[in-house]
């Protein structure tokens, strides 16, 4: 029997009251914890975490356990749900320890990034990690960064955007969507950068091999930042460039079928009709 965590989002109207229902569907034995995502434990020791609110609610819960031995169950209460696998009347429906242990475990990669002083010749720390994107830019709201951008040590190009996002399948449908960059299929390993807001010269997005090296440095005055799925940032300073790459470690999610449809998921959330039927 797996031991299950529930943590629901309390900013979102609703959560608590489903999160108690979906304790009902438990066995006492199996359900080790419930609690709202400010109070999740740090490291949650149990086989499956039910994270009931959206995207966001999930994007925190993973960054709590990545590359460990649980798995995210999402229940969508919130605006898309790319990344849950259950709307509540699913969840009610159907949650229960029985249909916990015939799911069926999808592995999504993430990303890893450092910050380089190139005062000093230390070996580069990948200290921050990102499910959906690493965004590096201008550290000031509205202005423009001139952005350089190698691939593999090889120059590519130089940005004029409001910044760069290096992004995983997973964030492909977050915030480089809102740039204009295109949906990768969720457990692909490529990488996408993707500008936003790019001004005149080079503005397309370019979808990388897994085994790329990205560096970025922004080469305009000013202040200039990097983000890690908006929840670990840093300043960045003219003597510092960020190295991008995929990382080998993972956030494992539940899904109720190997055979699950991402396409079709991903169209009904655009409000495209399933012609299939």
């Amino acid at each position: 029997m797996s031991s299950i965590g529930i943590v629901y989002n309390n900013l979102i109207e609703g959560t608590k009251k489903v999160a108690k229902d979906l304790t009902e569907k438990f066995q006492s034995a199996s359900l080790d914890f419930v609690c709202d995502l400010e109070n999740l434990p740090k490291k949650c020791d149990v086989n499956v975490l039910i994270v009931i609110g959206g995207d966001g609610t999930i994007l925190a819960a993973a960054h709590r356990v990545y590359n460990s031995e649980t798995s995210i169950l999402g229940v969508n209460m919130g605006t898309l749900g790319f990344m849950t696998e259950l709307n509540v009347k699913e969840a009610l429906s159907n949650i229960n320890d029985d249909f916990i242990e015939h799911t069926h475990i999808e592995e999504r990669r993430m990303l890893e990034a450092a910050i380089v002083d190139l005062s000093t010749e230390k070996a580069p720390n990948f200290s921050f990690l990102a499910l959906n994107e690493i965004v590096v830019g201008s550290g000031s709201v509205a202005k423009m960064a001139r952005i350089e951008v190698k691939v593999d040590d090889q120059w590519l190009t130089e940005y004029r955007s409001d910044s760069v996002i290096v992004s995983t399948a997973t964030g492909s449908t977050g915030y480089s969507l809102s740039a204009g960059g295109p949906i990768l299929y969720p457990t692909s390993s490529d990488i996408l950068l993707q500008p936003v807001a790019a001004h005149l010269g080079f503005g397309s997005g370019l979808i990388l091999p897994s085994n790329s090296l990205v560096e970025l440095k922004v080469i305009s005055n000013g202040s200039a930042a990097i983000s890690a799925d908006g929840i670990l940032t840093s300043k960045l300073t003219k003597d510092n460039k960020v190295l991008a790459k995929l990382s080998n470690k993972n956030v494992k999610f539940l899904r109720r079928s190997k055979s699950f449809n991402s396409y079709r998921n991903i169209m009904k959330f655009f409000g495209m009709n399933d012609s299939s039927n």
